[in-house]
């Protein structure tokens, strides 16, 4: 009966019906009778349904495990793995150009259903996993890029820093939130802690728990050259480009100032240079005299990512939503505000609180001036009440 579907579903896509033949295929793929030759070639037919590369690649992987000598899906798999980044568009320009055409391009030819020589293939032996796994990706998968879905600002864009599935991605896209989706293709999803969040660099760490083979080749020199090329990919399949713009303002030295004035997503997009090489991440940041966006430096990513490691060694701190910073006040029994900007943590936001004297040392309680609102001697951060949250009154002259 599996077969059928498959032959239903290579049908209707070579009638232009793809939804209805991506739907016969993996009906077919459910059942776990469908395996060798015929399982692969239901999978090559449908990496033709997705214009997704990272999905293309998932289904040629699986289908050359499910018949590893089938050259054809070894060719589709080289093919995939050689084309590392979407080409660069070409930037505008009021200067007339000559049009060169490109050579051809490989283009794989539409997987067949011929009768395989069946060859005895000897079944590799089960592979023993550790008693509490860590999730594994696919050894060969090029996850360039992750969606965050299921935030207040829109979706957004982010990448992986690490093999051990770290995530960075902007503040602005995350926003307060302590846990987010992070869609890998068309077909995984899995659910990530916010463990660190920067809010003068716009930056947020998140942890998806997962393991990874391959990152994104990023650039070994911190300088960018003035109107170097610069470009941005979403994960959801558009790309925007601009140079490296020279600002007579003062920056920061993590900020990368572009000519981009528009972004596909929420941010969080991985910026590249002219060589295919990550120089940064683009954030929607701006400024009050140009509508341009602003990336921010991959080195001093790595920098903050280094700096986090070190905090995440103390014991029992938790991610704070509101200043994004590490809060280590649960250690101490009683120890319901962030110490930094005197949020309600998340541990204590379903419990009663009552006053914790002994935890006066680490609020700097009782050693400022009342509230004139609260009476609470909690102290002020920024000239703002950390237990009532209301502004300072200021001195008469």
């Amino acid at each position: 009966m599996s077969m059928i579907d498959v032959f239903k579903g290579i049908e209707a896509i070579r009638q232009g019906k793809i939804d209805e033949g991506a739907r016969f295929l993996r009906i077919a793929l459910r059942d776990s009778n469908l395996q060798g030759y015929e399982r692969a070639s239901a999978l090559v037919w449908l990496a033709e349904t997705t214009d997704n590369n990272q999905s293309k690649l998932n289904y040629y992987q699986e289908a050359l495990q499910a018949d590893p000598t089938n050259t054809d899906t070894q060719l589709r798999i080289d093919h995939l793995m050689a084309v590392d980044l979407p080409p660069t568009p070409p930037l505008y320009t009021t200067t007339p150009q000559i049009e060169i055409t490109p050579p051809p391009m490989y283009q794989p030819p539409p997987p067949q259903m011929t009768q395989p020589v069946h060859v005895p293939i000897e079944q590799p032996q089960p592979i023993q996993q550790p008693q509490t796994p860590k999730p594994t990706l696919n050894a060969n998968a090029l996850y360039r890029t992750v969606g965050i879905r299921g935030v207040r600002n829109g979706r957004g864009t982010g990448f992986f820093i690490n093999k051990e599935g770290v995530v960075v991605t902007t503040r602005y896209v995350v926003s307060g939130e302590q846990m987010v989706r992070v869609q890998l293709d068309e077909r995984q999803e899995v659910e990530a802690q916010v463990i660190r969040a920067y809010a003068d660099a716009d930056i947020v760490f998140l942890d998806t728990g997962l393991t990874i083979q391959h990152l994104l080749p990023s650039v070994s020199n911190a300088h960018l050259p003035e109107y170097s090329v610069l470009v941005a990919h979403s994960h959801y399949g558009k790309s925007v480009t601009g140079k490296y713009r020279v600002t007579k303002n003062e920056l920061a030295h993590y900020w990368i100032p572009t000519t981009i004035d528009t972004i596909p997503d929420a941010g969080g997009l991985p910026l590249f240079n002219d060589s295919n090489l990550l120089v940064g991440m683009l954030t929607k940041n701006t400024n009050k005299t140009t509508s341009y966006y602003f990336g921010v430096h991959i080195h001093h990513i790595y920098l903050l990512w280094e700096r986090t490691q070190q905090e995440l060694l103390a014991p029992n701190t938790t991610y704070c939503g509101r200043c994004g910073k590490r809060s280590n006040a649960p250690m101490i029994k009683g120890g319901f505000y962030c110490e930094s900007c005197g949020a309600v943590l998340p541990h204590a936001e379903d419990i009663r609180r009552f006053p914790t004297p002994e935890m006066a040392w680490r609020y700097n309680e009782n050693t400022v001036a009342p509230c004139e609102h609260c009476q609470s001697r909690v102290g002020y951060y920024k000239d703002v009440c950390l237990r009532c949250g209301k502004p300072k009154k200021k001195a008469k002259k």
